[in-house]
């Protein structure tokens, strides 16, 4: 009989060999090598920036010395780890996904890429890393393994090192699951015209709570209607003052009606708060079909705002009123160049086909989690909602210090 980890091997090297991309983050219309390269490596970018930045205000200190990332699939976390620590190591159990991420490698000088087929880390000695990282990896495997893994992830880091991971951990009643379940629409479905009026112009204090009314135009030639989709909201990001880097992911979220035909319009009010820190930022509106994805990921455009965070002393800001696709900046393509096109990345694989099966899902309770930590003198510094298990899950992202 097989071991476990053998057949976890043999499933993800399936997907390594037809539609690696696809199989990391599984957009249903990035089916079949549908992922655009640079799009799929910005997505690596968006997801790192504001956690640093999360970690930076939470005062949570990592050494920018040497960082793991576990699963790492083609390295699109990897790479995007390479701005913040001198060196970095991704590992997978996929021979495939190694070889894919050392073509496409940016950093490596800084980055390099092992293939491990067992179920732990021995390949690595002990107290290497001042930071591990793993997200939309452990939920794919059996409690036991995931167990192993997490204390070879205490064997592998130093002193004082973090480990940031994600992790379901119960399943939701199933009447909550069907409510929070939503479906892909048509991949030109996702247009819209959104304007902000109102939106400040002047200094704001940090932490402060501002209100935009959005005007939003169902600019596709589908309507959206909730029950058959499932919720679409207008939500934000703060972006930095280069428009690109993403510091807080989400901040206001806002409801749209139950039905907006195509052509038509509606407004929404958005709450929103300002960074805690000072400095000059962007505020960036987008919609987001709960679920599926954020409407720039489909191609649409985003309207956003310059906005000064200063000294809570500050005069609260005149008034003024932007469109998508008028000043200030609109951001509608992501900054990084790959290395390859896709016709190079995707040589010497197979031709997409049917897939090993759905991907398996496993959750761990958190008390559990938690208190395997502190049974082993780590301290669960903080523990947040997490959302990657799907509307079926409850699920919980993980931040650890090694004492």
């Amino acid at each position: 009989m097989k071991e476990p980890i053998q057949v976890v091997h043999e499933f993800w090297e399936q997907f390594a060999r037809t539609d690696p991309l696809w199989a990391i983050l599984s957009d249903p219309s990035k089916r079949n090598r549908q992922w655009d390269l640079q799009h799929f490596f910005q997505t690596g970018q968006d997801e790192l920036s504001p956690l640093f930045y999360h970690l930076e205000l939470l005062r949570i200190p990592v050494a920018k010395g040497r960082a793991l990332d576990f699963g790492c699939g083609v390295g699109r976390a990897t790479q995007a780890l390479a701005s913040y620590f001198e060196s970095v190591v991704g590992v997978d159990i996929s021979e495939t996904m190694i070889r894919l991420a050392g073509k496409v490698n940016r950093f490596p000088g800084k980055v390099r890429y092992v293939h491990n087929q067992a179920d732990d880390l021995s390949v690595f000695p002990d107290n290497g890393f001042d930071f591990v990282y793993s997200n939309i990896v452990l939920q794919h495997l059996r409690p036991e393994t995931t167990f192993r893994y997490l204390a070879e992830f205490m064997r592998v880091m130093r002193s004082n090192g973090l480990l940031v991971f994600q992790l379901p951990s119960h399943q939701r009643p199933q009447i909550a699951a069907t409510e929070l379940a939503s479906t892909p629409m048509a991949d030109d479905a996702y247009q819209a015209s959104l304007m902000i009026r109102e939106a400040p112009q002047g200094p704001v204090a940090p932490e402060t709570g501002l209100t935009l009314e959005i005007r939003i135009r169902n600019a596709s030639g589908h309507d959206w209607i909730r029950r058959r989709h499932g919720p679409i909201r207008v939500g934000n990001h703060w972006l930095a003052n280069d428009g690109r880097t993403r510091l807080i992911q989400d901040d206001g979220r806002t409801l749209l009606p139950e039905a907006l035909p195509a052509s038509q319009e509606c407004s929404a009010i958005l709450f929103i708060k300002t960074p805690s820190q000072p400095g000059d930022y962007i505020c960036e509106i987008d919609l987001v079909h709960e679920g599926i994805s954020w409407f720039r990921d489909k191609g649409a455009k985003t309207v956003s705002f310059p906005l000064h965070v200063g000294p809570k002393a500050d005069p609260l800001p005149e008034a003024g009123s932007f469109a998508a696709g008028s000043t200030p900046k609109v951001h509608d393509s992501p900054a990084l160049k790959p290395r390859l096109s896709a016709q190079e990345f995707y040589s010497g694989l197979s031709a997409p086909s049917e897939t090993p099966g759905p991907f398996p899902m496993h959750g761990i309770p958190c008390d559990q989690i938690s208190d395997f930590f502190c049974r082993r003198g780590a301290k669960v510094l903080r523990l947040e909602e997490d959302e990657h298990g799907g509307p079926e899950w409850a699920g919980y992202r993980y931040f650890v210090k090694k004492i």
